[in-house]
């Protein structure tokens, strides 16, 4: 067996470090303070706050298709007495809209607000 020990991967030229495209790898992340501050991020170019507890991430590098997965999840700085949910919609290769919010016992009603922290991943391939 081989091994391969590097500190530092670099592209063709040397520059820069590879880009990953077909690797099974998060391919976005961010972590957002209600829907207005970038704390920290792969992968996002900019925010859009849409209003309360709907936000759009803009990617700087697009996906090949729109048949991504991701997941997320929010601190709402209090007990967590309600069901969280992250709804998305409008998925798109360059940005993805979510909204955060509570959904009442009975599944039927989907309040929206804006959390304290907002953190979000994308596994999918980059074009």
């Amino acid at each position: 067996m081989s091994e391969i020990r590097v500190t530092t991967i670099s592209d063709t030229a040397g520059t820069g470090p590879v880009t990953l495209t077909k690797q099974s790898a998060s391919k976005m992340w961010v972590n957002q303070d209600n829907g207005t501050t970038i704390n920290d991020s792969l992968n996002v170019s900019s925010l859009t706050d849409n209003g309360t507890g709907d936000y759009t991430e803009n990617f700087t590098n697009n996906f090949a298709n729109i048949y991504y997965a991701g997941s997320g999840i929010v601190n709402t700085g209090t007990n967590f007495s309600n069901l969280v949910v992250n709804k998305f919609d409008a998925s798109l290769v360059g940005s993805i809209r979510s909204f955060v919010g509570n959904v009442n016992s009975s599944g039927d009603t989907f309040t929206k607000f804006d959390a304290q922290d907002f953190m979000y991943h994308i596994n999918g391939d980059l074009a």
